[in-house]
Order: C-alpha cells, then sequence, then structure tokens
C-alpha cells in the first residue's frame, strides 16, 4: 500500500541518512586512524547543514510545503524517525558490535571514545526538529499573508 506517495520517500530520506552516517563514519576512521582530527569537526558540522539543505530540497523542490498539514507532519515524522533509527542502530554497531570502524577500549583516556555517534545522533534529531519549526513556520505565516492578501482583493 502506497499511503500519500510514503513508499519512495522513506526510501529517498533512508538513503540520504544512511549516507549521511557513512560520511561521519568516513570522518570518524580517518581520525582513529592516521590521527587526523580536522575531519571529525567538518563531520560534526557539515552532515547536519547537508541534512537541511536536503530538508529545504524536499520542501521546495518536491511541493511539500503546499501538501495539507497531516500528510506534511507525516512525512516530517518520517523524516525525523528515518534519522533516529539509523543513528541508534550505528550507535549499537559502534559500541557493542565495534564495527565499522575500530574504537579504542581500556584505559581511563578510552572511556569516552565512540560517544561522538550518540552526540551526532542527538545533534541531528536536534537540527531536525529546529528545521521543522523554522520552514514549516515560515510557511505557515506565508500562507497566511497570501490568503489574507487574495481575500482582501
Amino acid at each position: 500500500m502506497n499511503l500519500f506517495g510514503i513508499k519512495k520517500t522513506t526510501i529517498l530520506y533512508l538513503i540520504i541518512h544512511i549516507l549521511s552516517q557513512g560520511l561521519f563514519m568516513l570522518a570518524d576512521f580517518i581520525e582513529e586512524k592516521y590521527n587526523e582530527s580536522i575531519f571529525l569537526p567538518i563531520g560534526f558540522l557539515g552532515i547536519p547543514i547537508i541534512l537541511f539543505v536536503f530538508y529545504l530540497i524536499f520542501q521546495f523542490a518536491f511541493k511539500q510545503y503546499k501538501e495539507q498539514y497531516g500528510k506534511k507532519m507525516i512525512y516530517n515524522l518520517l523524516w525525523f524517525s528515518i534519522g533516529t533509527i539509523i543513528s541508534i542502530i550505528v550507535c549499537y554497531l559502534i559500541f557493542e558490535l565495534d564495527f565499522p570502524v575500530h574504537q579504542a577500549r581500556g584505559g581511563w583516556e578510552n572511556f569516552l571514545n565512540g560517544i561522538e555517534y550518540m552526540i551526532l545522533g542527538l545533534m541531528l534529531n536536534v537540527v531536525n526538529t529546529a528545521s521543522f519549526i523554522i520552514i514549516d513556520t515560515s510557511v505557515l505565516i506565508y500562507n497566511c499573508i497570501k490568503n489574507k492578501n487574495k481575500s482582501m482583493e
């Protein structure tokens, strides 16, 4: 069943979130393996910005902002929940299975090693929530002003 065209959207959102986590894992791998610490901060700052840009693209290129409010909330919840689920899976892989990026364990200096994945997941949820609020509120205000101007004519 293709409820509101969500099947294609789900696959697209899933691919984007997997690629973003993959980019972050690559940055962490370079940092862990070669001790180049410049890539991890770029990943922390760049990936949420990239996801925010993708969210803007989905809203305006695919005209999701014109959807009914209930359908739009389904898209937003889908975006948020897929990001959360992918982050939880990645944290499990890193902490429990030590895969795909080996994290140093043991000793006082390594007890927080790997925490960047939890921080990234939390940060992505904050950025997603902020982007929902900012963009949806802006579109709502714009539509209210446009409808008010139409009714005045």
